[in-house]
């Protein structure tokens, strides 16, 4: 048997140590790509510093960069440990919701330099600087370290049009309490919540698809606008539509 999506979530009588020699050793979980261990604030992640660096590290779902979705919301995260996780190529869905001490910039600089692939982001309870205390600083805060950076095509010789992005994300998950402070959004980022009270910050604006051939795109994936021409024409002759 080979796992391909696994998820111990909120399983409260599994240990830490339980799940780091399962993900480890056991030879079911070697080709997993969706791996759910999520927890919140009522039921956390059970997983030591040390049993984190030991999946991270050795764990084959993650070693072997093939993870597509992962979700370690509550794990005892810092800088160190997101620098001992292997690049994810392919990681396009990252949950870290209920880890306060974790910083923006840990977060940005993990996306940017070894997920660039994310398209979805939970932040929900995240981060000092994303304190429900002072919701407009922490508005200040998700623009200045996630969004710009990370979202906002850099300026060359060409339009930012022109310009690869530095990474795919445009969905980001958070607390009601900061969606609130966002208001009406800021360019094209705007707030979606859905009938169950849950809510998500998008760039609207934007879809990911695919260059129509290496002469027109370079064969890589670029940001495109509703009103980008080459967006549309890669909408009729390759089937593709914008997910928001």
């Amino acid at each position: 048997m080979r796992l391909q999506s696994l998820s111990l979530s909120r399983c409260v009588r599994l240990t830490g140590s339980s799940i780091r020699d399962f993900l480890v050793s056991a030879p079911a979980t070697s080709s997993i790509t969706e791996l759910n261990l999520y927890g919140d604030t009522i039921f956390p992640n059970p997983m030591s510093v040390e049993e984190l660096r030991d999946v991270f590290t050795r764990a084959p779902c993650f070693t072997s960069g093939e993870l597509v979705y992962l979700d370690i919301s509550s794990a005892p995260l810092d800088q160190g440990l997101l620098d001992a996780m292997p690049t994810q190529p392919k990681l396009r869905s990252l949950g870290l919701s209920y880890i306060p001490g974790l910083p923006l910039g840990v977060v940005s600089e993990f996306i940017r330099s070894k997920a660039a692939q994310v398209e979805i982001l939970t932040l929900l309870g995240t981060s000092p600087e994303l304190a429900p205390a002072q919701p407009r600083q922490a508005s200040v805060s998700l623009h200045s370290q996630i969004i710009r950076p990370l979202c906002t095509a850099p300026f060359g010789l060409g339009t930012a049009r022109d310009t690869e992005m530095l990474t795919r994300l445009r969905v980001i998950e958070l607390s009601t309490a900061l969606l609130s402070a966002v208001g009406s959004g800021a360019g094209s980022w705007r707030v979606v919540r859905s009938k169950g009270g849950r809510g998500w910050y998008v760039d609207t604006a934007c879809g990911w698809v695919q260059g129509l051939a290496v002469h027109c795109c370079g064969g890589t994936w670029r940001r495109a606008t509703h009103g980008d021409e080459r967006w549309k024409c890669s909408r009729r002759q390759m089937g593709m539509s914008a997910v928001v």
